[in-house]
């Protein structure tokens, strides 16, 4: 499926990106995205976890810091509806 493939794009991409790369973040938020689209999806809860790590990674970095605790926030309450 393109979502698939779409996230192992993704992955290859953020690989070549290490830590203190300027870019890094907005990988991370992209694969975050796409894999809580995945879990959406298909319900596999590892996507889920996955985009939690990444989420927290990205939100660390925080020059966006609205949109990172946004997707954590997101990520958590899928796993702990109130």
């Amino acid at each position: 499926e393109d979502l698939d493939q779409a996230i192992t794009l993704q992955s290859e991409l953020l690989a070549s990106r290490p830590v203190g790369y300027p870019h890094r973040y907005s990988s991370l938020m992209d694969i975050a995205n796409q894999l809580s689209d995945r879990f959406h999806r298909r319900g596999d809860a590892k996507d889920l976890d996955d985009a939690i790590v990444f989420s927290k990674e990205a939100l660390a970095l925080h020059p966006d810091r609205f949109l990172s605790l946004n997707n954590l926030a997101t990520g958590k309450s899928t796993i702990h509806p109130l």
